[in-house]
């Protein structure tokens, strides 16, 4: 039995070492069986910054999504824009979303921005990767000048750059998020995720631009990490098992862990450890409210 197995696998593998590129579906099929990434650029992303990538983006990760060995979704160089994005599990695998190129929030009308919650958003995902060295660009600035966020500071319902919930045994590295039009990186409900070298931007002067908000969530480690924004560089709310180190906080209000006791059915703040941070040019440093 485990002789046909390994027979089978190297048939479908010479098979695959003998298929073009120009047989997509046939190359989809073989990865769909053996595993390996799918790029959006050979299934007909524009990759232009004018054209939405959105259906592409979405049926490469549903093709990755039901492999059942580690399959990939691959953004190379280059600006897509898109959105919102909802990569939703369970997968039958691991699962990576790699982008190398910049990925930018499609426009939409104040109304629709308004009532939509996120514009990138990862659930139910057991062992998801996300990394590449690429850039989320929330194009925040229209929202805002609108709105007259910096002003007002009214902007409270607006999309999050990237939202997990219930993302479980997960990777997030080498990824920049700016101008978010609210929070950039908002964690719920998820346990044991890792966050190396994150690069995080948005103007001092607009508030509710949290960098990562941690909510409801167990086991999360954020390393390594450049954090410039108006309000938070990282909250953390009702979560258990946070480690914070080698964070470097510019500008806003630092490191926040609040509403400790504010809401009736608010949860406990446990284990919450901050080293070797650095904080410049802010308001708050470590504050516990």
């Amino acid at each position: 039995m485990v002789a046909n197995d390994l027979m089978r696998k190297v048939l479908v593998l010479t098979l695959l070492a003998f298929v073009s590129r120009s047989h997509g579906a046939i190359l989809d099929g073989l990865r769909h069986y053996l595993g390996g990434n799918f790029y959006v650029n050979d299934h007909g992303a524009k990759c232009d910054g004018q054209t939405d990538d959105s259906e592409v983006i979405m049926k490469m990760w549903n093709l990755a999504c039901s492999s059942d060995m580690p399959s990939g979704v691959v953004l190379s160089y280059g600006t897509y824009m898109a959105g919102p994005l909802t990569f939703e599990g369970p997968c039958k695998s691991g699962i990576t979303l790699h982008l190398e190129g910049t990925l930018r929030a499609a426009p939409s009308s104040l109304d629709n921005l308004q009532s939509q919650e996120n514009w990138v958003s990862f659930s139910n995902i057991d062992r998801l990767t996300v990394t590449g060295g690429g850039t989320l660009d929330g194009e925040g600035e229209r929202a805002w000048k609108e709105l007259d966020c910096a002003d007002t500071g009214a902007c409270h319902s607006l999309p999050v750059n990237i939202q997990f919930t219930n993302v479980t045994n997960a990777f997030v590295r080498n990824i920049t998020s700016v101008d978010s039009k609210m929070f950039h990186i908002n964690l719920l409900n998820c346990e044991n995720m890792t966050f190396d070298q994150i690069l995080i931007n948005s103007p001092l002067t607009i508030l509710n631009t949290d960098g990562i908000h941690v909510a409801h969530s167990k086991g999360i480690n954020i390393t390594n990490a450049d954090i410039k924004t108006g309000t938070n560089c990282v909250s953390i709310v009702d979560s258990q098992q946070i480690n914070v180190e080698k964070v470097i906080c510019g500008l806003g209000k630092g490191i926040n862990v609040g509403g400790l006791g504010r809401f009736e059915d608010e949860g406990s703040v446990v284990g919450v450890t901050v080293r070797n941070c650095a904080m410049n040019n802010i308001t708050g440093g470590v504050v516990v409210t």
